[in-house]
């Protein structure tokens, strides 16, 4: 399962901004790449305990068909692969100054705070359908592929601003929307993006061998 945190940290009373236009592209488009998160030895430590993580990872299947809405505004869906919550190498990410500080500055939201974090394993033919992440995500949900065979994200960016209403009709039964969008995920670096307002999904993982995701989420106090 994903691990749910909540560390002390204090807000700072400046709102950030990111220098090089990312708090802008995060405003218009609902996704940004972070930078300046993690150097190479800290790089190779997650991805060395992402895969020792594995052979303990719990199965996360959801076999009840169809789209369900929460009042959180979070829709949940269906989905077979595995989790795990990680260990020191994510949890010291997770709380730790920089990836904060990154989300901050991308987001130009100052009361982030890191809520969960977790590994997600996909076997072949593994996937998780559309859906929107839970409240725990609404300040920005960071994703990052720590294998080279992790496929594309898809997503339906217009409908950032959508209710659940219109999100579930405008889906109808489509697991994976015909008209979504990829939103790919370079191996190496972390990729932030609106999970709880923009529908979103993984498509079965048609490579070979597991593939692994690592998930940050930050809420906005």
């Amino acid at each position: 399962m994903l691990d749910t945190v909540r560390p002390p940290i204090e807000a700072p009373t400046t709102e950030p901004t990111s220098p090089d236009g990312r708090t802008e592209q995060w405003r218009r488009t609902g996704a940004a790449p972070l930078s300046g998160v993690i150097d190479d030895a800290g790089w190779d430590a997650l991805v060395r305990e992402a895969v020792s993580c594995e052979p303990a990872a719990a199965d996360r299947i959801n076999d009840c068909p169809g789209l369900m809405a929460y009042r959180d505004g979070s829709i949940t869906s269906p989905q077979r692969c595995r989790a795990h919550r990680g260990g020191s190498a994510l949890r010291a990410l997770a709380i730790g100054p920089a990836l904060l500080e990154a989300a901050r500055a991308v987001t130009g939201q100052c009361t982030l705070v890191p809520a969960r974090y977790g590994f997600k394993y996909y076997r072949p033919g593994d996937f998780m359908a559309v859906h929107r992440d839970s409240v725990k995500c609404a300040g920005i949900t960071v994703s990052f592929a720590l294998t080279e065979n992790l496929g594309p994200m898809g997503w339906l960016p217009q409908l950032r601003d959508a209710s659940n209403d219109a999100v579930l009709a405008h889906i109808g039964a489509e697991p994976f929307p015909s008209d979504g969008e990829e939103f790919p995920l370079t191996d190496g670096m972390f990729h932030g993006f609106d999970g709880y307002n923009i529908p979103h999904w993984r498509p079965p993982h048609a490579g070979d061998g597991v593939a692994i995701l690592g998930t940050v989420c930050f809420f906005a106090l």
